[in-house]
């Protein structure tokens, strides 16, 4: 029988992006399942600092991953090793699991994200994941995407993540509120180079024709990367620099205030493993526009909270953000929509409901 529940997380900073975003909806909802049964906590967190304040506790490492892996190891041995139940956020720090001996190795549940399980696996993570307890991943796109790579003996689940919505409260940033204005379309997204797949470049090159339809259009781009000097250059090369703003990194507070004035959320991304943005923008009333055919369409249900599009269809979405744009009112219908199915689906309660009898059968049955 476990006693301890032990999460060991890739980050849980605030600007850890969405995997960040993810581990700390995971780490409350391990804390608090912990509580009602009963069962002793422990969190391990790779980044250096105490990574948000809600979860508070968590032995950090300093991104150091040899010094994590090395402490997971060793809360594996002696006495106590079976009765603690690791709970991987990420792939990348349960690696350590393919390389320990099975007769070390306590139970353990690996959740996969999306893309880093989309290619060839690494030997020790393909053994790592063929001996977890459960394989959880977010969503069924995941595991359609993963499968190729993934051991043909993985115990796998899906469990979609939930937010607690939490509205941000705190200062927010004038300065980017005023440079983002009202009514526009919004993407939030880190801009690292190496992940074109977000959509930003389908959003501003289809903007020329969003402003032929809305003459008022405006595109505001939330979060911060190294591509974001390559996309401001093409927003200039198409004239677009009054239509389109770059805000960097936005806080929370400030975050959870451009939901609340946008008028569409849209991220048209080819490879998102789930899509807690799409989330965010549902629960502040937003309506939300994804591809067809990929995960957040899991979450936005199309004519009714949002819109879906085609991939590499431009001029079905221009005509999408302009017909969104251009009918406030049904923008409004679409979006207290996606505030009803997020308040029934998406919640941090909902995900836990959902999480909580996967824990229950690791915590008294271990492997079945």
């Amino acid at each position: 029988m476990i006693d301890e529940l032990v999460h060991v997380s890739a980050s849980l900073r605030e600007d850890g992006g969405g995997t960040a975003h993810f581990g700390r909806v995971i780490g409350r909802a391990l804390r608090r399942f912990a509580s009602r049964r009963g069962l002793a906590f422990r969190g391990l967190h790779l980044p250096a600092g105490d990574g948000h304040p809600a979860l508070d506790g968590y032995e950090s490492f300093g991104g150091l991953r040899l010094r994590l892996a090395a402490r997971v190891a060793a809360l594996q041995l002696g006495p106590r090793r079976r009765r603690r139940l690791f709970l991987f956020d990420h792939p990348g720090p349960a690696r350590i699991q393919g390389r320990l001996p099975v007769s070390w190795r306590s139970r353990y549940a690996v959740w996969i994200l999306g893309i880093d399980v989309w290619r060839e696996l690494p030997a020790d993570l393909s053994r790592s994941l063929a001996a977890a307890d459960r394989v959880i991943a977010i969503s069924g796109v995941t595991v359609e995407r993963a499968r190729p790579f993934l051991p043909s003996d993985c115990r796998i689940e899906v469990v979609h993540p939930g937010i607690e919505d939490s509205g941000g409260a705190g200062a927010v940033s004038q300065a980017q509120l005023q440079a983002a204005g009202a009514g526009f379309v919004l993407i939030v997204s880190r801009l690292p180079g190496q992940e074109r797949y977000k959509g930003h470049d389908e959003l501003i090159e289809a903007w020329p024709s969003v402003l032929a339809g809305v003459p008022a259009a405006r595109l505001v781009v939330a979060g911060a990367g190294d591509d974001r000097g390559r996309l401001e250059a093409r927003v200039r090369d198409l004239g677009l620099t009054e239509a389109v703003a770059f805000l960097g990194f936005v806080d929370p507070p400030t975050l959870a205030e451009l939901y609340r004035r946008a008028a569409v959320f849209a991220m048209p991304s080819r490879d998102e493993g789930f899509g807690l943005v799409f989330v965010e923008a549902m629960a502040a009333g937003k309506p939300c526009l994804a591809l067809a055919g990929t995960a957040p369409a899991e979450i936005v249900v199309d004519g009714e909270t949002g819109r879906l599009i085609p991939a590499g269809r431009p001029e079905l979405l221009a005509e999408a953000l302009a017909s969104l744009l251009g009918d406030p009112q049904g923008a409004r219908r679409l979006g207290e929509a996606g505030r009803q199915r997020f308040e029934r689906e998406f919640t941090q309660a909902a995900f836990e409901a959902r999480l909580e009898p996967l824990l229950d059968r690791l915590v008294v049955a271990g492997r079945d």
